[in-house]
């Protein structure tokens, strides 16, 4: 179901969902229900608050919706948490 979603492949998904699982952040059961652990919702709420952060960014310079939401999409993963953290500390301003 989700490389059908996602449009991936399915030994792409298997491989992801191993290794999500091997770092704690899922629980896999019998029946193949996927849900989050404790730290994997707290891994899913940073990288949606890094791709949050650089789409809202990127938009603010003038980088189209759909182009922002791609680079953003890379940025979150790319971007070291001193780094991360430092620019979120900076305040800067949507459009500076």
């Amino acid at each position: 179901d989700i490389a059908n979603y996602m449009e991936l492949s399915k030994p792409s998904v298997c491989a992801a969902v191993k290794q999500l699982q091997a770092q704690g952040y899922i629980t896999k059961d019998g029946n193949g229900i996927i849900e989050l652990t404790k730290s994997g919702r707290a891994e899913a709420k940073e990288v949606f608050e890094r791709h949050c952060f650089f789409e809202e960014k990127l938009i603010a310079v003038g980088v189209s919706p759909e182009q922002a939401h791609a680079d953003a999409a890379r940025l979150e993963h790319a971007v070291s948490n001193e780094s991360f953290h430092a620019l979120k500390k900076a305040g800067l301003p949507a459009g500076s």
